[in-house]
């Protein structure tokens, strides 16, 4: 656990977490494949204020997670991520996201992405090339 005093940041790294075991939802739609299941972890700590015997309860709760076992997964895993974070409404219902979303929002989701990715974002003639090609124009 660590403590910036000059951001006011507490950051703790988990450096040695596992998954042992994980209970799927026996009921989900037949059309739902396990990389578009998601799951949160919940983050639970007590703080306690030495001299004034002060508890502080803390609760946070991750980004969506998917659950892989094996590799090939993976691509499928990181788009329900991706999508999950790029179209979430705020206050929504806990993993609740639009199945279809407008192009505009989409390409400016990918150009986002891949800025963060590599350092600069995609060229309009990036993006054209991208919408052709997934929107069968």
């Amino acid at each position: 656990m660590e403590y910036n005093s000059q951001t006011g940041v507490l950051q703790c790294n988990f450096n040695y977490m596992q998954l042992r075991r994980i209970k799927r939802n026996s009921d989900r739609k037949s059309t739902e494949i396990v990389m578009e299941e998601k799951f949160t972890i919940l983050f639970r700590s007590k703080f306690t204020i030495p001299g004034d015997e002060l508890d502080i309860p803390v609760m946070c709760q991750s980004l969506p997670v998917v659950v892989i076992v094996h590799v090939t997964q993976q691509p499928a895993a990181e788009a329900t991520i991706f999508w999950d974070n790029s179209f979430a409404e705020p206050n929504r219902e806990p993993f609740v996201v639009p199945e279809v979303v407008s192009w505009p929002r989409v390409s400016e989701a990918l150009n986002h992405y891949f800025q963060t990715i590599s350092g600069r974002g995609l060229t309009p003639r990036n993006l054209d090339y991208l919408g052709r090609k997934l929107l069968g124009v």
